[in-house]
């Protein structure tokens, strides 16, 4: 089984003070790097290792921004899994999961 392996997309509509690009176009065209590959590749399964969104408050992240989320991993030509990352727990909490 051949299994393509990423972690910290760090998705955000809000960019990093230093960065001058648009920073959510950057991200999801590294997403789609990984799409790629995955189609190239003939993977089975994509694996997430977690940091899906930069800003570690889900209140500060749109909910377009998770829908968009959503529909890059259902685009993807595979199963998909990932886990989440500390700066998608809510203050590092991880009683936020139940």
């Amino acid at each position: 089984m051949k299994i393509l392996y990423f972690s910290d997309p760090h998705l955000s509509t809000i960019a990093p003070i230093s960065r001058v690009d648009n920073y959510l176009e950057t991200c999801f065209r590294k997403l789609d790097e990984i799409r790629d590959i995955a189609v190239k590749e003939k993977v089975e399964l994509v694996l997430c290792g977690g940091d899906f969104f930069h800003l570690k408050s889900w209140m500060r992240n749109p909910y377009s921004l998770t829908n968009r989320l959503i529909d890059y991993f259902n685009s993807l030509p595979c199963d998909s899994h990932g886990i989440f990352g500390d700066h998608d727990l809510a203050d590092r909490n991880e009683e936020n999961l139940i």
